[in-house]
């Protein structure tokens, strides 16, 4: 896909939850298709969804989706939540589950939205007879791209106002931005109306009062405090672009893809403007990878029963004895002697 750089303007690397692409992930599991070949081609370990809390690019989820829809069909978003419901988003999902109406879980989600996705903004918005959601990313993509984000994120809040029933229409009106070969009425089977190309590319979910106070029928889980969301760890630490960086390396370092290109594809930069906005912070990428493989191997190294030569090469280290080296100099020890400590420790 090629979303357009020329409008994008980022100070961070844009990151989302793992959970963001286990609807898609399971109906590709369930109905045998080749998901880890798919995961790897979006620059995605095959073990992403074993955490899905973790942060990866949203440069990199987006592509999966797209890459899933192109095989699949368009409405592939839709699809997939239909048959997987809200439970595979994990923290996000719980935060809606255990509402106790609709109402109450959007006004959760806009403020758990932003430790969801980190360049997402999210608001309800009171209007006479009912509510409307705005949705909309704040980095640029390109239309197909933005289509396949937008239906899965209707298709959510459709399947967050299912829970409390029937009782008239769930939805007043729904836009968002049209699919550039077809459009948006291939959405209205799933969504059960027939949703409206938005102008501004943005979601916008138009909800009466009715649907929004039905409470739920059955709780999904038991409810949350309302603190849950104010204690989720923030997706990128402390902050700053060499923070969010720092968060996707482990898994760019295990497909060896975290040379410089790379990650400045995932943060909506240029190379140069990378390496610059990292230099800025005192840092360099070449200096953030080095501890990233500190970390790594000093962990696996000390923890797992693994040979060296494995980690080595998981850690993109072409020799074992690479390794070796490097863990002489970062602890002073061979590897064995971390383990022999992790053993008596343990």
């Amino acid at each position: 896909m090629a979303e357009s750089r020329s409008t994008v303007m980022t100070q961070t690397l844009p990151l989302i939850r793992a959970a963001s692409i286990a609807p898609i992930a399971i109906w590709l599991r369930a109905h045998g298709r080749p998901l880890e070949a798919r995961l790897a081609a979006a620059g995605l370990p095959p073990d992403i969804l074993d955490e899905p809390e973790r942060p990866i690019a949203f440069r990199s989820a987006v592509r999966f989706a797209v890459s899933a829809a192109r095989a699949e069909g368009p409405d592939l978003g839709a699809r997939s939540i239909a048959e997987t419901g809200l439970a595979p988003f994990a923290t996000i999902g719980r935060v809606a589950l255990s509402s106790a109406s609709p109402r109450e879980a959007f006004a959760r989600l806009a403020v758990a939205f932003g430790r969801f996705n980190s360049h997402v903004q999210f608001a309800v918005e009171r209007r006479p007879g009912g509510v409307v959601l705005h949705h909309l990313y704040t980095v640029r993509l390109d239309d197909e791209a933005l289509h396949q984000a937008q239906q899965t994120l209707v298709a959510a809040m459709l399947a967050a106002l299912a829970g409390a029933g029937r009782g008239g229409p769930a939805v007043t009106s729904a836009a968002l931005t049209p699919h550039p070969e077809h459009g948006v009425a291939h959405l209205a089977p799933h969504f059960g109306f027939a949703p409206q190309p938005s102008p501004t590319r943005a979601v916008e979910i138009a909800i009466p009062d009715a649907a929004l106070d039905r409470p739920y029928l059955r709780r999904a889980r038991p409810r949350a405090e309302p603190a849950a969301t104010e204690d989720w760890p923030a997706l990128r630490g402390e902050g700053g672009l060499a923070a969010s960086v720092r968060a996707v390396l482990p898994q760019l370092l295990r497909l060896r893809a975290a040379h410089v290109e790379a990650v400045a594809d995932l943060a909506f930069m240029s190379p140069r403007t990378l390496q610059r906005r990292l230099a800025g912070e005192g840092t360099s990428l070449s200096q953030l990878a080095d501890e990233t493989r500190r970390a790594m191997a000093v962990t696996d190294l000390a923890a797992a029963r693994r040979l060296v030569g494995e980690v080595a090469g998981e850690l993109g280290y072409a020799e074992t004895s690479a390794l070796t080296r490097a863990v002489r100099r970062w602890t002073g020890r061979p590897p064995r002697a971390l383990r022999a400590a992790a053993d008596r420790a343990g």
